[in-house]
């Protein structure tokens, strides 16, 4: 019987839109296929950080109009403020680059756009695994043809336990790679076909994300600030921190530090609590409560580091293809908008 599952490694923006998209064009076309999605959180939002400014454009081109209208998204960006920091003082840009302009965006929790998306996927008849880690591709004459569970059960010398189970193999015509940064397939991928031979290095860096409850009238619902400058030597680090206003009284923050400076001793995680002290930071979290907290990492290297995006069978989209855009400081709106490509690809082929 020919083989006609899709398989789709990672439920985050990039993968689900590649999944709803396919089963939009298949439907359209009339071709029957299986989608698969398979996430190795143990629910889809899982390993997705809150706190994300998204441009629009591309979930109006994915969803229909009620689909588009009913996301969770958090509120719309209503100022949007540049400030340089030193040891003391903030000095706010009087030009703010337009570029970086999030006038019009929304302020979404991520992991909950994921689990509407996830909905809309799975009406649309597209089956998501959660719980499920993938650490192996398959090949037959160096064309895709299978990837691999992970093994369960053995210990940290690698020796089989008495609740060993040994990890599942299952076909698909094609896969896609949605893993986010430097997944594991995507890294065994681009190693063995070398896809990143006319790419630059990719340049990543560490984002620390944390969101706050404050008191009433702390920070408008909607405003953004972005800064740079201190606690950062200029000359050793690049990076900058963000602050959002939410609904509902809350604050989501974060510091964003390349991960290429010369200390060893360097820590980004204590650089932000030392950015989290300056007087125009702390006065967003004073009386405030730490709700949740978290890291990733983010490509930055841009166009020039990208990878070859595909090979025979399997196609790389989203933040493991490195498409986030560094001068706007976004990737969710790429990741979608590849996950589409994708999925046109496919269906065409």
């Amino acid at each position: 019987m020919q083989n006609k599952k899709i398989i789709i490694i990672g439920a985050g923006p990039a993968g689900l839109s590649s999944a709803i998209h396919l089963a939009d064009v298949f439907k359209q076309s009339g071709q029957n296929r299986r989608i698969m999605v398979i996430e190795k959180g143990n629910a889809v939002g899982a390993h997705i950080l809150s706190g994300a400014i998204i441009k629009t454009e591309a979930l109006k081109e994915l969803l229909s109009e009620e689909e588009f209208e009913n996301l969770p998204f958090d509120c719309d960006v209503s100022t949007d403020t540049t400030l340089k920091l030193s040891a003391t003082s903030a000095f706010t840009l009087p030009l703010h680059p337009p570029v970086m302009n999030n006038i019009g965006h929304k302020i979404a929790s991520l992991c909950q756009v994921c689990r509407y998306l996830a909905t809309l996927a799975e009406k649309r008849g597209v089956e998501v695994y959660a719980g499920f880690a993938v650490n192996e591709i398959l090949y037959e004459n160096d064309k895709v043809v299978r990837v691999k569970t992970i093994d369960t059960g053995i210990n940290y010398q690698g020796e089989k336990q008495k609740n060993y189970q040994k990890g599942t193999s299952v076909m698909a015509r094609v896969v896609i790679l949605a893993e986010g940064t430097r997944g594991t397939l995507a890294k065994q991928l681009k190693s063995k076909f070398d896809l990143r031979k006319n790419a630059l290095p990719q340049v990543y860096s560490l984002g620390i994300k944390e969101l706050w409850s404050v008191p009433e009238g702390t920070i408008q619902e909607g405003a953004v600030y972005h800064t740079f400058g201190y606690p950062l030597d200029v000359h050793e680090e690049f990076g900058g921190g963000f602050i959002y206003g939410l609904k509902d009284n809350k604050i989501a923050l974060g510091f964003a530090v390349g991960l290429d400076y010369a200390d060893p001793s360097f820590d980004v995680h204590a650089v932000m609590q030392v950015w989290k002290q300056h007087p125009s930071v702390a006065k967003f979290l004073k009386e405030g409560t730490l709700l949740e907290f978290g890291a990733k990492t983010i490509p930055e290297g841009g166009w020039n580091s990208m990878p070859k995006p595909y090979a025979d069978n399997i196609l790389i989209v989203g933040d493991s293809a490195g498409l986030v855009a560094m001068p706007a400081l976004k990737g969710v709106h790429l990741a979608i908008s590849s996950g589409m490509c994708a999925a046109k690809a496919i269906s065409k082929a």
